[in-house]
């Protein structure tokens, strides 16, 4: 029941005068929830569940798959984005493309 009001919630937030869902903040959800866990995870050194309290926002609404060397993070089967550790120097970064 709690999912179903969160969808709701975002597809009213989300949608402009003329009807139309705009997706720019489940992009957004996305691409911070993959960046932040990959940085939190492999340049901090932290825990998975340290991250995930870390880096949760409210509405939870983005879940996160750590890999061996980057996170995917999707929302809603429609919004998803990705994050690789690139080294010590360059930390983690986005994937221009996940797809």
């Amino acid at each position: 029941m709690r999912s179903l009001v969160v969808v709701v919630v975002l597809a009213s937030a989300g949608c402009s005068a003329d009807g139309a869902y705009e997706a720019d903040l489940l992009d957004l959800a996305v691409g911070f929830a993959a960046k932040e866990t990959c940085s939190c995870r492999f340049v901090s050194g932290r825990t998975e569940g340290d991250c995930a309290d870390w880096t949760r926002v409210s509405p939870d609404v983005a879940g996160t798959d750590v890999g061996a060397d980057g996170v995917t993070s999707s929302a809603l089967l429609m919004w998803s984005a990705e994050a690789e550790y690139r080294g010590a120097r360059d930390g983690c970064v986005l994937v221009a493309d996940p797809d």
